[in-house]
């Protein structure tokens, strides 16, 4: 059940400028280690962050943008990334 367990570890992540472009993955992997192995966060934030631009990341820690969509793309991220 760790797709579960992984998708509820990803919460909104606060806010991020445009000025630190890292601070979601950093935000992203804090939450997701929670529950999660370290490398498979990492891989789940790399195909997430192939997908979304570093703007709709930001939006996401936000509230913005689709966040279901989002969080369809965290499970399948966290599917292929156990493969």
């Amino acid at each position: 059940m760790l797709p579960l367990a992984f998708l509820s570890s990803v919460t909104l992540l606060p806010a991020c400028s445009d000025s630190q472009p890292n601070q979601a993955r950093d935000e992203f992997m804090l939450g997701c280690t929670q529950n999660a192995p370290e490398d498979m966060c990492a891989c789940a934030y790399d195909k997430l962050a192939q997908q979304y631009s570093p703007q709709e990341l930001a939006g996401f820690s936000k509230g913005k943008g689709d966040i279901n969509r989002f969080y369809t793309s965290v499970a399948e991220a966290a599917m292929a990334c156990r493969r």
